[in-house]
């Protein structure tokens, strides 16, 4: 599965992968955003095309932020 995940991050938008790390660092899709100096809808659609390209949430919504799903975590170890 990792290997499939890992095959699949070599075929996303440069710049959609910075929004999954940045994400993953800060949990918040609005600082996310202010910290890559982009618009948050731009944030959104990103993590949209993650979320469809591996066919999972990648991150739960939590009054704290957007916490890491076990495959996010496990993506983001690489």
């Amino acid at each position: 599965m990792l290997n499939d995940s890992l095959k699949k991050l070599s075929e996303l938008d440069i710049f959609c992968l910075i929004v999954f790390k940045t994400l993953y660092e800060n949990g918040h899709a609005n600082s996310t955003a202010t910290a890559l100096q982009v618009s948050a809808p731009k944030v959104s659609r990103c993590l949209t095309q993650l979320r469809i390209t591996f066919n999972d949430e990648l991150f739960y919504r939590r009054q704290q932020g957007l916490k890491p799903t076990p495959l996010a975590e496990a993506l983001y170890e690489p």
